[in-house]
């Protein structure tokens, strides 16, 4: 059981930090469309 908890968990980071870096990546493409604008 420790090993699943430990993969879900694991899992878990790995789509929080995939996700931090998506909201990264959009807030920064709209930054810089409304510099362009």
């Amino acid at each position: 059981m420790g090993l699943w908890e430990f993969r879900i968990n694991a899992g878990i980071n790995s789509n929080r930090i995939l996700l931090i870096v998506l909201v990264l990546w959009i807030v920064k493409h709209f930054y810089i469309n409304k510099i362009k604008e």
